[in-house]
C-alpha cells in the first residue's frame, strides 16, 4: 500500500495550520460583515446628507420665490418699507450659505460647480431694486437636484409609491408657479393667462386629491395642508380678487407646497435615520461577535499549545524511562513549530486582498452611481438626449431622441434646418467646444408648417476627452402658443389693429420716438350709442368700416401707425408732418359713417399734438390733453399747444379744490321750475348744482361733475346736494311752497348705502318728505347692470319715494328700466324738445300715448320758445321746464319768483 505524502507531516503542524486558517476565516468573515454594515450605514448617511442638501436647495429656492412675490408687491404698491421682502432675502441668503458649505464637501465636482455657479451670485443678483434678476435664477437646475435627492431618500427607505407621485406633483406645481408668477401675480392680470395657468395645474390638483383620498399614508402627511393649498390657488387664479388678497394667496400657495415637500422629506429623513442607527448597531454587533469568536479561537489555540506541550514532556519522560541511554528526543519532538514567516505572508496577502477588494468596491459604487445618473438622465426626464464626442459623432442616444430624428447623424440632422438654423447650430457648437460652457438656442426646421426645436449643449469631460450632451425638445406647440399669446396681447381681436400695449411697443421698437410728426387720439362718441341700439357686433363692424376708410387715406404717407386704444378710441402717428399740414390732417378723419342703409353724421372728437422727438408717453399725454379739452368744450378737433396745457392745469386745480368746495358747501343748489303746461301753474322744480369758486370763478356743472366722477368725488357731491335739498324742503314745508316737489338727480354709480340711509332716515323723521322729494334717475342705461341698485330703488319706492327716469328715449335701456322699477314719472330728453330730433313728432306722440296707458307723469325739459311750448301742449305733454319760463334760480330767488307766480295765478 502506497504511503500518503502527508503522512510525514506532524499532527501538531496540521492542527496548528487548521487553527490559523480558522482564525483567518473568522477574521475575514468579521471584516466583510462589518464592512457590509458600515457601507450600508455610510449609504444611509449619504442619503441623509443629500436630503439635507435638498432642504438647503428648497430653502434657497422657496425664499427667493417669496422674496420675489413680496418685492413685486412692494414695487406695485410703491411701498417705502421693505421689511417683509428683506426678511425673505436674508433667509434665502442664510440657506445659501449652508448650501455653499455643504456643497464644498458633499457633492460631486459637476454638481458642486452647478450649485456654486448659482449660489455665488445670489446676493449680488438680489441686491437691486427691481425684480429683473428673477429670470436669471436656474430654477430648472434647482428642481432637478431637489427631485433627485428627494427620490434617493425615498428609494433608500422603500417608501410608498404615493409619496413619489405626490412629490412629483408638488414639484410640478411649484415649477409651473415659478414659470408663470411674473405673468399671473401682477396688479391687473390678464384673465386669459390666468385661465391658462389654472388649466395647466388641474392634472396636479386632481392627482393630489385622489392620492389623499386613496392613500392613508399620504393623508397623514399632507392632508391638513392640501385644503389651504387649493384655497390659495383659487384666490390666486381669480382675476377679480383684490391684489392684496392675491399677494397673500401667492405666499400661502408656495409656502404650503414647500411645507408639504418638507413633510415628505422629514418622513424619509426619519426613516433614513432609523435605518442608519440600525445599520450602525449591526456593524458594532458584527465586530463584537467577530472579536469574541477570534478571542475564543485564540484561547483554544493557547489551551491546545499548553496541552500539547504537557503531552510532549510526558512523552519525553516515557522514552527516557524505556531506554535511558537514548539521546533526548528533542530533535524528533521539537518543543515548537515556528510558523511566523507563514503567518506574516498570510497577513500580507490578506491585507493586499482587502485593499484590492475595497478599491474594486469603491469603483463599483462609483460606476453604479454614474450608471444610475446616466440611466435616469436618459430614461426618466422624457427629453431627447444624445452623447456626442469632440468629432460631432453620436456615441449614444435614448429612445426619445431616436423617435424625434430617427437614425440620422448630426450632418443629416443639420440638413433638415433652415440656413439660419444651420448657422445657429454651428455657432452654438463652436461656442461650447471653445468655451466649454453650456449653450442653449432655438432651431427651426425647413418645413411647412414650421417646426421649432429647443437645443441644449452641455460639455462633459470623460477620461480626459471632451464629450457633450445634446438635449432636444420639440417646442413647436409652445412657440405657437407664445406667438398666439403675443398676437392677442398686442393686437385688437375685432379690428386687427395694434391695441394700446402693442401700439406703445411698436412705437418704441420702430424708433418713432426719435422722429417728428403728429400724434392723434381719435374718439368715436357714437360707438356706445350704436352698440346700445344695434348691438356690439354691429358697432364693431361699423367701426371696422370706418377704420378701413381711414386706413385708405393713410396710404399716401410714407410712415404711419394706427392702433385701437379703447373700444371707441383710436391712436395714430404720422411721421414727417406738422401744423402746416393741419387742414389735410383734419380731413383724414371721416365726418360720417354708414349706419344700416343710411349715412349719419359721425359724433367724434380728436386730440392732435405735434411731437418732435418725444417719447411715447409724452406724445400720448399731449394728445390726450387735447382730446380732454375737446370733450370739455364739445369741439370736434383740438390741437395741443400752451393754451391746452394751461386749460388742463386749470382742470387739475379745479379737481384739487373740489373736495374742499364740497365740504365747505361752496357748491350751492339752483332750482329750475317745472310748470303745468295747460294751466301755467308751478308744480315743482329740479335741483341743479352750481359752483361759484372764489379762486376759479363760475365753473360749469358739466365740467365739475365730470371732474367729480373722474376723481371719485361724485358720491360726496351727490350726498352734499341731497342734504341741501332736504334742508330746503324742510324750510319750504312751513311756507306757501309746501306743495311743490323737488327732483333730485341720482346716478346709479352714486346709489351708495350712505345715500340710501339718509333717504330712509329722512322719511322716518319727516313722513311727508316722500311726497315732495322725487328721485330722478340719470344714466338709466347703467341701471340694468347693477342688480343690487335695482333692489335698493325698490326699497326706496316701497317706503313712498317716487322715481323718475331722466333723458327718456336716448336708449333702449331707459325703456326697459320702466319694466324693472316702480317708476312714477318719465322726462323726455331735450333732444326731442329743442334739439336735433325736435321734428320727430311721432316719437313724442308715441311716448305720450305710452305714458297715458301706463299712468305715468310725462315731463318735457328744454322748452326754449313759445312755439316749442305750443307743440308740447298739442302733443299732450303735462309738465315742462326750460329757459322759456326762467333760468335756474337760487333758493331765495326761486322762493320769491314762485310765490309771485302763485299770487298772479290766484288773482287771474
Amino acid at each position: 500500500m502506497s504511503r500518503s505524502p502527508f503522512s510525514d507531516i506532524p499532527f501538531r503542524t496540521v492542527l496548528t495550520t487548521l487553527f490559523i486558517l480558522s482564525f483567518i476565516a473568522v477574521a475575514l468573515l468579521t471584516f466583510w460583515s462589518g464592512y457590509y454594515w458600515k457601507e450600508k450605514a455610510e449609504t444611509s448617511r449619504q442619503a441623509i446628507t443629500n436630503m439635507t442638501y435638498a432642504k438647503d436647495v428648497s430653502g434657497v429656492e422657496s425664499h427667493l420665490i417669496l422674496y420675489y412675490v413680496a418685492r413685486q408687491y412692494e414695487l406695485e404698491r410703491a411701498e417705502t418699507f421693505t421689511l417683509v421682502s428683506d426678511q425673505y432675502r436674508d433667509q434665502a441668503l442664510e440657506y445659501n450659505e449652508a448650501l455653499i458649505d455643504d456643497a464644498r464637501v458633499g457633492l460631486s465636482a459637476r454638481e458642486r460647480d452647478a450649485v456654486l455657479s448659482f449660489s455665488d451670485n445670489i446676493e449680488r443678483a438680489t441686491s437691486g431694486v427691481g425684480t429683473d434678476w428673477f429670470r436669471l435664477v436656474p430654477f430648472d437646475l434647482l428642481k432637478s437636484l431637489d427631485r433627485r435627492w428627494i427620490y434617493d431618500g425615498l428609494r433608500q427607505t422603500n417608501q410608498d409609491s404615493s409619496l413619489y407621485e405626490a412629490t412629483d406633483a408638488l414639484l410640478r406645481l411649484q415649477m409651473a408657479y415659478t414659470r408663470n408668477i411674473d405673468r399671473v401675480f401682477v396688479l391687473e392680470p390678464n384673465p386669459e393667462l390666468i385661465a391658462e395657468f389654472e388649466t395647466s395645474l388641474l392634472p396636479e390638483q386632481a392627482l393630489l386629491q385622489n392620492l389623499v383620498i386613496e392613500r392613508p399614508i399620504l393623508a397623514e402627511t399632507i392632508d391638513d395642508r392640501i385644503d389651504q393649498l387649493f384655497t390659495a390657488l383659487g384666490q390666486l387664479t381669480n382675476a377679480d380678487v383684490p391684489y392684496e388678497a392675491r399677494y397673500v394667496s401667492a405666499v400661502i400657495f408656495y409656502d404650503q407646497t414647500q411645507r408639504m415637500l418638507d413633510a415628505i422629506s422629514d418622513k424619509a429623513l426619519t426613516a433614513l435615520e432609523r435605518e442608519r442607527r440600525q445599520e450602525q448597531t449591526y456593524y458594532v454587533l458584527t465586530l463584537l461577535v467577530g472579536m469574541m469568536t477570534l478571542a475564543l479561537l485564540a484561547y483554544s489555540f493557547v489551551r491546545y499549545r499548553h496541552r500539547y506541550g504537557f503531552d510532549l514532556v510526558h512523552l519525553k519522560e516515557r522514552v527516557l524511562a524505556i531506554d535511558p541511554m537514548l539521546d533526548p528526543p528533542t530533535q524528533s519532538f521539537p518543543e515548537r513549530h515556528d510558523f511566523a514567516p507563514v503567518e506574516q505572508e498570510l497577513k500580507r496577502i490578506a491585507r493586499d486582498m482587502s485593499h484590492t477588494v475595497h478599491h474594486l468596491e469603491a469603483k463599483s459604487f462609483e460606476l453604479a452611481e454614474v450608471h444610475e445618473r446616466w440611466s435616469s438622465l436618459f430614461t426618466e426626464t422624457g427629453l431627447a438626449i444624445a452623447l456626442i464626442n469632440d468629432k460631432s459623432e453620436i456615441i449614444e442616444r435614448n429612445d426619445v431622441f431616436e423617435r424625434l430624428i430617427g437614425e440620422r447623424n448630426l450632418y443629416e440632422f443639420n440638413q433638415l434646418l433652415t440656413s439660419t438654423g444651420r448657422r445657429l447650430w454651428e455657432d452654438g457648437l463652436t461656442h461650447v467646444k471653445q468655451e466649454q460652457r453650456p449653450s442653449e438656442f432655438i432651431l427651426f426646421f425647413d418645413e411647412v408648417p414650421r417646426r421649432y426645436m429647443s437645443v441644449k449643449l452641455l460639455p462633459l469631460e470623460v477620461a480626459n476627452q471632451h464629450h457633450y450632451y445634446l438635449i432636444l425638445e420639440d417646442v413647436t406647440e409652445r412657440i405657437s402658443r407664445e406667438q398666439e399669446v403675443d398676437r392677442l396681447v398686442r393686437y385688437d381681436e375685432s379690428t386687427g389693429l395694434l391695441n394700446a400695449y402693442g401700439f406703445a411697443q411698436a412705437f418704441k421698437k420702430r424708433g418713432l420716438g426719435a422722429a417728428n410728426g403728429v400724434f392723434v387720439v381719435f374718439k368715436v362718441n357714437d360707438y356706445q350709442h350704436v352698440s346700445d341700439w344695434y348691438g356690439t357686433e354691429y358697432a364693431e363692424a361699423a367701426l371696422k368700416r370706418l377704420i378701413d376708410k381711414l386706413a385708405k387715406r393713410l396710404k399716401k404717407y410714407a410712415t404711419s401707425q394706427l392702433g385701437r386704444y379703447r373700444d371707441n378710441t383710436l391712436l395714430l402717428f404720422i411721421q414727417d408732418v406738422d401744423e402746416g399740414d393741419k387742414d389735410e390732417l383734419e380731413d383724414l378723419f371721416p365726418r360720417d359713417w354708414d349706419e344700416r342703409t343710411r349715412r349719419q353724421v359721425l359724433d367724434s372728437q380728436c386730440g392732435m399734438a405735434v411731437v418732435r422727438m418725444q417719447p411715447y408717453d409724452e406724445a400720448l399725454k399731449r394728445a390726450m390733453n387735447a382730446l380732454q379739452l375737446a370733450t370739455e368744450h364739445r369741439t370736434r378737433i383740438v390741437w395741443y399747444d400752451d393754451e391746452v396745457l394751461r386749460e388742463v392745469e386749470r382742470l387739475a386745480l379745479i379737481e384739487r379744490a373740489l373736495p374742499e368746495a364740497i365740504g365747505a358747501r361752496q357748491i350751492r343748489i339752483a332750482y329750475h321750475p317745472q310748470i303745468e303746461l295747460k294751466t301755467g301753474a308751478i308744480v315743482g322744480a329740479e335741483a341743479l348744482a352750481r359752483w361759484d369758486s372764489p379762486a376759479h370763478g363760475t365753473i360749469a356743472p358739466a365740467e365739475f361733475i365730470r371732474i367729480a366722477e373722474k376723481s371719485d368725488q361724485i358720491l360726496w357731491l351727490s350726498l352734499s346736494v341731497l342734504k341741501q335739498v332736504i334742508e330746503q324742503l324742510i324750510v319750504w314745508h312751513d311756507s306757501p311752497l309746501s306743495a311743490l316737489t323737488v327732483s333730485y338727480n341720482l346716478s346709479p354709480r352714486c346709489l351708495d348705502e350712505t345715500i340710501v340711509d339718509v333717504l330712509i332716515e329722512t322719511a322716518a323723521e319727516h313722513p311727508w318728505m316722500t311726497d315732495r322729494l322725487i328721485i330722478e334717475l340719470t344714466e338709466s342705461s347703467d341701471l340694468l347692470d347693477y342688480p343690487t341698485d335695482l333692489s335698493q330703488l325698490d326699497a326706496l319706492a316701497r317706503i313712498g319715494y317716487r322715481l323718475s327716469i331722466d333723458d327718456f328715449g336716448t336708449g333702449y335701456a331707459s325703456f326697459e328700466a320702466i319694466w324693472h322699477l316702480p317708476v312714477h314719472e318719465v322726462k323726455i330728453d331735450r333732444m326731442y324738445v329743442s334739439g336735433k330730433a325736435k321734428d320727430s313728432l311721432s316719437f313724442l306722440r308715441a311716448v305720450a300715448r305710452f305714458t297715458r296707458e301706463q299712468r305715468l307723469v310725462l315731463v318735457a325739459e328744454g322748452i326754449e320758445t313759445k312755439l316749442e311750448l305750443k307743440r308740447m301742449i298739442e302733443e299732450g305733454i303735462e309738465i315742462g321746464q326750460g329757459y322759456y319760463f326762467t333760468e335756474p334760480l337760487d333758493a331765495e330767488t326761486f322762493s320769491a319768483w314762485a310765490e309771485a307766480r302763485m299770487k298772479k295765478d290766484e288773482t287771474s
